[in-house]
């Protein structure tokens, strides 16, 4: 593992958690509430922060890994693309597991869940592809 690995990582969490606290702790909290069935969500002093913040880095990190090992993405718009493409088969993936397997949220709750997705992880892959491709 290099720097520019290890930096790409963390910027991909910071990111994500901003991009996350934006979109889903203000833009959609209503709409996310009225989808959500009661008591599920956390509010946000409940918020269970160390596990957030490691969901982050993780997060970071994959898609770090992925660009820098396994596509060689160098560019804003290729991680841009690559990002939302890892974001909705991410999202696809746990939304439809969920939506099978709980009653957690409404089948709306979910496609708005994995048009945010998208949104957050072509961005945070913007922001990686970026980075990855300075000198």
């Amino acid at each position: 593992m290099n720097s520019k690995f290890l930096v790409a990582g963390l910027l991909g969490a910071v990111a994500s958690n901003l991009l996350g606290y934006l979109l889903y702790g203000h833009l959609l909290a209503g709409m996310m509430a009225a989808e959500t069935m009661p008591g599920a969500q956390r509010a946000m002093e409940e918020i269970r922060w160390p596990f957030l913040i490691l969901s982050n880095l993780a997060s970071g990190y994959f898609m770090a890994y992925i660009f820098s090992k396994w596509a060689n993405i160098t560019t804003f718009s290729g991680g841009l693309t690559a990002g939302a493409t890892i974001g909705f088969f991410m999202s696809l993936i746990y939304d439809f597991i969920f939506y099978a397997t709980t009653n957690v949220m409404t089948m709306k709750g979910y496609f708005i869940d994995i048009v945010a997705t998208i949104v957050i992880s072509a961005i945070v892959g913007g922001i990686l592809g970026w980075w990855l491709g300075r000198k």
